[in-house]
């Protein structure tokens, strides 16, 4: 919307009524700018998700180094045992990247339910739970 409206203003009513058109217009322009970003947002979501999806593939978390580490190790020496000679060299690059980055952002993200679960096997003084079928 253009303005093109010339207003004349001559008295302080007449500043009065152009200062509330002034905040009407200013009202359903936020209101269509609103809109507009939400019809957005959710044409976009589907693309939203499949970046979230590479960025997990592609870049590891960097939260907690120390179980990135204890990961790495697990799954080089997991990997160690499958890979064997007839593996091609693409396959001996591209498999341990994505399972450490995939993991580590799994591990991050669901890391305080993996932690309850683990602790509540245990019970406070260190013995396992004897668990009643």
């Amino acid at each position: 919307m253009t303005m093109t409206t010339e207003t004349t203003i001559k008295t302080y009513k007449d500043l009065v009524q152009e200062e509330r058109r002034l905040k009407q217009h200013l009202r359903l322009q936020k209101a269509a700018l609103h809109a507009n970003y939400h019809a957005l947002s959710e044409r976009f979501a589907p693309v939203e998700k499949i970046a979230g999806i590479v960025k997990n593939v592609t870049t590891p978390s960097t939260r907690n180094p120390i179980v990135n580490t204890g990961l790495n190790l697990a799954i080089d020496l997991l990997l160690r045992g499958f890979y064997n000679s007839k593996a091609g060299w693409i396959s001996k690059l591209v498999v341990p990247f994505v399972l450490k980055n995939v993991s580590s952002n799994l591990v991050n993200k669901k890391g305080k339910g993996i932690l309850k679960t683990f602790r509540s096997l245990f019970n406070w003084n260190g013995k396992a739970k004897q668990r009643q079928h």
